[in-house]
C-alpha cells in the first residue's frame, strides 16, 4: 500500500505514548506559561506519533480500520462544524457573557488538533480491540 510509507516504525507508538504522558502530567502540573506550551508540543507530537505508526500486524483488515477511523473523525468534525455555528446563535441570544466565555472555551478544547487526533486513535484502537475478542469468539465455536 502507498500509505505504509509514510506510517512510522511500531516502536515509536511506546515514544510517542511517553511523550504524551509527560506534556499531560506538565500540563496538570503547569506552573509557567513557556512549559505549559511546551508540555502541549509533547503532548500534540506524542498524540500524533501513536496516531501515525504501525502496528505490531500490519494488514489488509488494519489498513480497512484505519481509513474507516479517519472516515468517521472527518464526518464527525464536518457535523460539528456545520452544528456549532448554529448552536452558538441560539446561545448568544439566550445566555449571559459569563456562561459564553465557558462555553468558548469548551469549544476551543474539544476543536483542539490533540482532541480529534486522540478521538482517531481512541476510533482505530478500539476497532482493533473488539474486532479481535470477535474473532476470538468465532475460533472458539
Amino acid at each position: 500500500m502507498f500509505y505504509q510509507k509514510f506510517l512510522l516504525p511500531h516502536f515509536m507508538q511506546f515514544v510517542g505514548t511517553v511523550m504524551a504522558l509527560i506534556g499531560i502530567i506538565g500540563l496538570c502540573l503547569g506552573i509557567m506559561d513557556a512549559i505549559s506550551f511546551l508540555c502541549y508540543i509533547f503532548l500534540s507530537v506524542g498524540i500524533l506519533l501513536v496516531a501515525i505508526s504501525k502496528e505490531k500486524t500490519e494488514d489488509e483488515f488494519i489498513t480497512y480500520l484505519r481509513m474507516r477511523s479517519i472516515i468517521a473523525i472527518t464526518v464527525i468534525c464536518l457535523i460539528y462544524s456545520v452544528i456549532m455555528p448554529i448552536v452558538q446563535y441560539f446561545l448568544m441570544r439566550n445566555m449571559d457573557m459569563a456562561a459564553l466565555g465557558r462555553i468558548s472555551i469548551a469549544q476551543n478544547f474539544i476543536t483542539s488538533k490533540p482532541v480529534v487526533v486522540l478521538l482517531y486513535i481512541l476510533l482505530f484502537k478500539g476497532s482493533i480491540i473488539i474486532n479481535s475478542k470477535s474473532d476470538e469468539q468465532y475460533n472458539q465455536n
